[in-house]
């Protein structure tokens, strides 16, 4: 059991780690080698280091072992921390984001008929594609969470996800509190 519990964990924190990088380098490759205006700020970096770091380690380290995990075999001492399936799910996520964040920033503000904040100043007030593109990577970020719960090859990502009240506490709230954000902003427009 505690093999299993340092492994997923440690995957799973790889696997947030690789996405907080993911981010800052979206941000600095766009910003720097593509000539746009597309960057993190410093209150966005803070959310996503906030959302990806500490509450998904804490969400995700309060799981509770299951049945069928307690009967199985512990792994042997040789044994990769990091799995064939786990590589495949780190490395399909990251493209997966890395794709949909693309598209929006190179065709988001045609496909959602909005301006386009590629070339803004950066003393410009948030545009709403930026603001698109963001929220749709935290949300993408949160959906990863649920994802990342089960890492042994499960096919149902939700089973047993109302079984621990502080992972969904912790999702629910990261949602609420994005969700507000946006809305508090739009209103305040």
């Amino acid at each position: 059991m505690y093999l299993f519990f340092s492994s997923s964990f440690c995957s799973t924190s790889f696997e947030i780690q690789v996405f907080t990088l993911l981010a800052e380098s979206l941000s600095i490759v766009t910003q720097f080698l593509l000539s746009t205006g597309f960057s993190l700020q410093a209150v966005q970096m803070l959310w996503v280091n906030l959302i990806m770091d500490t509450l998904a380690s804490l969400a995700l380290a309060t799981e509770a072992p299951t049945p069928d995990l307690l009967q199985r075999k512990p792994y042997g001492r040789t044994k990769p921390l990091i799995s064939r399936t786990m590589m495949k799910n780190i490395l399909g996520q990251a493209v997966y984001m890395i794709s949909i964040i693309f598209v929006l920033l190179f065709y988001g503000d045609k496909m959602l008929d909005i301006d386009s904040g590629r070339y803004a100043d950066i003393r410009d007030p948030p545009s709403q594609h930026f603001t698109i593109i963001f929220n749709t990577f935290v949300m993408m970020t949160l959906f990863n969470e649920i994802n990342a719960r089960k890492i042994h090859g499960q096919r149902n990502v939700f089973q047993g996800f109302f079984s621990n009240p502080i992972f969904y506490s912790i999702w629910l709230s990261t949602l609420a509190a994005q969700a507000s954000t946006i809305l508090l902003l739009w209103y305040m427009k």
